[in-house]
């Protein structure tokens, strides 16, 4: 693939890897699952995984180990050609399934704590576990919404483009 390496774009494109793995840090991706991450999403096609060390300035291991974290987040998918042992990587269609999955457990975290309160707490305390449970639920709703927004969008311009 050599989406790194080739000399149009190098620097701009090595700088959009390294700060899209900075951005998704916080959310404890690491630094080598990050910068795949962010590779993948350049790439059109399937990348093997030395392919993905050698544009990467990895070892295999640091490939593997990256690939292996974001395939079990839902990132990324694995295959293989038949008859080959080499094995392919690419972007999975689309991110949300996994951050659907963190906000469904923030909201979670959110009835926890709201359903809690009475028995747990009194005063402030109840009143601050009110407070962040409606937050969280609050925040799960919002994303769920602005996924289906979102996917009624994709599926209407997906119409519009086969007219």
């Amino acid at each position: 693939m050599n989406i790194v390496n080739r000399p149009e774009g190098h620097v701009a494109t090595r700088e959009f890897i390294d700060q899209l793995a900075s951005l998704l840090a916080p959310w404890r991706v690491p630094a080598t699952a990050g910068r795949l991450y962010a590779y993948l999403l350049l790439c059109d096609d399937p990348v093997s995984l030395e392919d993905i060390a050698a544009d990467l300035d990895m070892s295999k291991a640091g490939a593997w180990n990256a690939a292996r974290f974001l395939e079990q987040s839902g990132n990324i998918r694995r295959f293989s050609e038949r008859g080959s042992k080499r094995i392919y990587f690419t972007r999975s269609h689309d991110m949300a399934p996994c951050q659907l999955d963190q906000m469904r457990a923030m909201g979670a975290v959110g009835r926890l704590l709201r359903d809690s309160a009475d028995a747990v707490a009194q005063g402030p305390a109840r009143d601050r576990l009110e407070r962040i449970g409606g937050f969280c639920i609050g925040l799960e709703q919002m994303v769920a919404e602005a996924y289906e927004h979102h996917e009624r969008q994709a599926a209407g311009n997906s119409v519009a483009a086969q007219d």
